[in-house]
């Protein structure tokens, strides 16, 4: 179960009916990938096809948002006139999870460890613009930075 994270409400994804069991399982709790049933491969983002075997038979599987940074970026300005600008400065990155995939999303923050590869995050729920839920990344900062 995905928990909710306290963050600045960020743009909402436009949800074509072919993703829309993924974001319905975000909404309630639940992170779900396609696994492809010839192959096994996990995969992400959602696709009516493998990416690996070209099947187009799969299942939707409850996947672990365990994972851990692969790369981040602080933005710092916004170039658009998107929600985003509200929030600045904001970490985003990709995630490589337990289970396979390389995933983008917002990485919440504290202490500034999430800026380094191989640092552990779970994947969380906030809520969007127009209050559907998204995924981001939470690092499990310190209460308090140690002392020297």
């Amino acid at each position: 179960m995905l928990d909710t994270a306290a963050a600045p409400a960020g743009e909402a994804p436009i949800v074509h009916p072919d993703v829309a069991p993924f974001w319905a399982g975000i909404a309630a709790g639940i992170f779900r990938l396609q696994r492809c049933v010839r192959c096994g491969v996990v995969r992400f983002p959602l696709a009516p096809v493998c990416w690996n075997c070209l099947s187009p038979d799969h299942v939707l599987e409850d996947i672990s948002g365990s994972g851990t940074i692969a790369a981040s970026i602080v933005i710092e300005r916004v170039t658009s006139g998107s929600v985003w600008a509200a929030h600045v400065p904001y970490r985003t990155g990709l995630v490589d999870l337990e289970a396979g995939p390389r995933v983008p999303g917002r990485i919440l923050c504290r202490c500034g460890q999430a800026g380094n590869p191989g640092t552990p995050v779970e994947m969380c729920r906030v809520a969007a613009a127009d209050g559907q839920d998204v995924f981001a990344f939470a690092h499990q900062c310190p209460e308090r930075a140690p002392v020297p």
